[in-house]
């Protein structure tokens, strides 16, 4: 059934463009980056806090459907039940945003991921920290197959 919603409004097509998986590190951290664009911006002219909160919703998902796809399980995305984000500093048009998740935990039918948002400094590496937040996700019961 069509919904009749355009799904390329909102914050999640502009964030899917813009966001890069970096790398999966040996601690369990998941790193992706992406760019500020005009799009992402408030009527100060930095990151709207509501696209932030978008970011952590939307990367922690991914990063959680990676851990699915390395283990070999059905990929399985969910509802928010609670998705808290502290606001910290301002980014603006250009900067590039580091985000670093963790999933500390996957139960069988919820996941808990906490979600740090810095600014990539002028030497490539971290600098200051923008947002961070904690997600906690319901999962979807996978769909039976139809063959």
């Amino acid at each position: 059934m069509d919904s009749g919603r355009n799904q390329e409004t909102g914050w999640d097509p502009t964030i899917f463009r813009a966001s890069k998986f970096v790398e999966a590190l040996p601690d369990g951290r998941f790193v992706w980056e992406l760019e500020v664009t005009e799009e992402m911006l408030n009527g100060a002219g930095t990151i709207h806090g509501g696209c932030l909160s978008t970011i952590i919703d939307l990367i922690s998902s991914l990063s959680k459907l990676l851990i699915d796809a390395a283990n070999d399980r059905p990929l399985r995305g969910g509802v928010s039940l609670n998705l808290s984000t502290t606001f910290i500093s301002a980014a603006v048009v250009g900067d590039v945003l580091v985000i670093e998740v963790t999933v500390p935990k996957i139960a069988k039918k919820v996941f808990f991921t906490d979600t740090k948002v810095f600014k990539r400094g002028k030497d490539g590496k971290k600098g200051p920290l923008v947002a961070e937040g904690s997600h906690t996700k319901f999962m979807n019961e996978p769909e039976a197959s139809k063959l």
